[in-house]
This record gives structure tokens, C-alpha cells and sequence, in this order.
């Protein structure tokens, strides 16, 4: 990098002199401008605990976990500078807590947290009504919409019961405003299983509703048209979905389709349709540093009177 000599001088030094704080902060920030943010983070660290009354370094500290993307440590300590009234020296600081303000406010918005964004903003722009930058980050979360998407997708799918499955599907979402997206969707899909085939045209349209930044409710239904005289079978589903911080994800969804979605046999459809009632439970979390987990369980209730249940987990750390 940009920044290897100076790196490997403060490292030097510091190996020599490992009590130099000032040469510590220095090199912490060396580190960070090159982009090596957790080795920069461990610095910073090192310094805090020498110097924890210094809520400037802090924040260049929180600044250094945003930077790589450990969003949620950084809000922690973004929301330990936006009070500032227990610090003996805060005088000393007086620009830290709009800052901090801004910084949670970018935060919130790159999540879709909109009104989190607009009051983090504002709380900015009341401690220093000249902060530029706020007053622009005020006005794209005010103003910002979710961009319209459009989406081909093409998969193919063999399972060890010879069953396979081709499907191709064209999806798109239009945000009418801030709270208020349309989606809809149409496909072609094909099944074949020792010997017999399926295929199908799938139309549907849905709606997503954000209530708050924490709470949103979301509802589909849409038409499946079987080729070869198999018949015309609707599915739709309605859901909701509840954010307790910006860690974790509840989703809760009932959804009624064709069984042949949900088990790979081709049976369920070439003989009697069968279709199913499928409620589902999700949760995800994510510690905003190495680790995270999701966990999904599910319980149908198939129209020939059997009954399906799943559950399933998933741990995963970042390299």
C-alpha cells in the first residue's frame, strides 16, 4: 500500500517502544488509511484503554468499524459520544457528539432505517446548525427511495429421485414511494421425473408495506397455468417481517402453493393436484463481527391430510 513505510516504522518503533501512545494513535491511523481496518481497530483499542477519557480517538475508533463494516459494534460506540455530559473535558470536544449523530444517521440509512436516519440527522443539525453534511444526509434519507429493481433468473435442479426442475423467472419491484413497493413476477417452469414431464407458466403480483423502519407486512398471490389439461391452481401468501435492532431479523409467513414446490415428486401434480398450507418462522442474526446465524422452522399442512414440518439452522463466520 501507499502507506507500507510508514507501517513498517511504527511498527519498528513501537516493538522498542510499546508505551509511546502518541506513536500508537499515530500508527492506528497509518493503518486505517491504508484500509487495514482490523489491525487498525486493535490499535485503537490499545490506546483506549491508556486513554478512555479521549472521545475524539473513540470516534476514530467507531470510524474505523464502520469503515469495515462492522456496523453494529460502531453504532455501540457511536451512541457512547452522542452524550458527552459525564466527560470531564467535554469542552475539549464540543464537535464529537454531532458526529457521532451523523455517522449513525449514514448508518441507518444504508440499512433502509429511514426515520432512524432523519432523527439521527436532525439531532445533528441541533448541535451545530452549520454541519453540512448532515444537512445533506438529512435530505437523502427524506427524500431516497429503495431503486426499482428487475431480475432474471434461470435454475436448474436434479435431486437423486431422478426428479429435476428448470425454471426461469423474470421479477421486478417498483417503490411507489418510501413505504409503498409493487412487485410482480412471471415464469416458465418445467419438471421431469422418470420419463413424464410438467410444465407450467406462473403469473403473480404482490406488495410490500413498511409500516416503520422495524415493521413491515408483505403479501402476494399469483396463478400457476398447468399445460396439458392439468389445470389452473392459485397460490398467494402474506407475511410480516419485524427488525428488533439492526442485528436481527423475525419473519413470520403463511403461504399456500402446489406441493410439487415444496417435495421434488412429480406425483403431486400428474395424478390429483396437491397442494399445500405452509407456515413458516425465520430468524437471523448477525454480531456485526465474525459470527452469525439463522435459523428457519416451518410446518405444512398438505391438502391430502399428511402434515410436513422442517426446521434447519446455519452458523457462519467472516475470514
Amino acid at each position: 500500500g501507499a502507506h507500507d513505510q510508514a507501517i513498517d516504522l511504527y511498527r519498528d518503533y513501537l516493538a522498542l517502544m510499546p508505551d509511546d501512545t502518541t506513536a500508537r494513535l499515530n500508527y492506528a491511523r497509518v493503518l486505517s488509511w491504508d484500509r487495514r481496518y482490523r489491525d487498525s481497530q486493535k490499535q485503537y483499542e490499545l490506546v483506549l484503554r491508556e486513554t478512555p477519557d479521549r472521545p475524539d480517538i473513540r470516534l476514530e475508533y467507531a470510524q474505523a468499524l464502520e469503515y469495515n463494516e462492522n456496523y453494529a459494534p460502531a453504532m455501540q460506540q457511536f451512541t457512547l459520544l452522542t452524550d458527552l455530559s459525564n466527560s470531564p473535558r467535554a469542552y475539549l470536544y464540543e464537535d464529537v457528539p454531532q458526529r457521532a449523530h451523523f455517522h449513525q444517521g449514514q448508518i441507518y440509512r444504508w440499512y433502509g432505517w429511514r426515520d432512524h436516519a432523519v432523527a439521527s440527522q436532525n439531532s445533528a443539525l441541533s448541535l451545530d446548525s452549520t454541519y453540512t453534511d448532515a444537512s445533506r444526509e438529512l435530505e437523502r434519507a427524506r427524500l431516497g427511495r429503495p431503486a426499482t429493481q428487475l431480475q432474471a433468473r434461470y435454475t436448474t435442479e436434479t435431486n437423486s429421485n431422478d426428479f429435476t426442475a428448470h425454471r426461469g423467472d423474470i421479477e421486478g419491484e417498483h417503490w411507489m414511494n418510501q413505504r409503498l413497493a409493487v412487485q410482480g413476477a412471471v415464469g416458465r417452469h418445467n419438471f421431469e421425473q422418470n420419463g413424464s414431464a410438467a410444465d407450467a407458466n406462473v403469473v403473480s403480483g404482490g406488495a410490500l408495506y413498511r409500516q416503520t423502519d422495524q415493521l413491515a407486512f408483505r403479501g402476494r398471490a399469483g396463478m400457476t397455468f398447468w399445460d396439458e389439461g392439468l389445470g389452473t391452481r392459485p397460490f398467494f401468501g402474506i407475511g410480516a417481517t419485524w427488525l428488533p435492532n439492526l442485528q436481527s431479523r423475525a419473519a413470520i409467513d403463511f403461504n399456500h402453493y402446489d406441493l410439487i414446490y415444496d417435495v421434488s415428486n412429480l406425483a403431486s401434480v400428474v395424478n390429483d393436484p396437491i397442494s399445500i398450507n405452509d407456515a413458516r418462522a425465520h430468524y437471523d442474526y448477525d454480531s456485526g463481527g465474525f459470527w452469525s446465524l439463522l435459523g428457519d422452522a416451518s410446518y405444512g399442512f398438505i391438502s391430502d391430510d399428511n402434515r410436513r414440518a422442517a426446521a434447519h439452522g446455519l452458523v457462519a463466520f467472516k475470514i
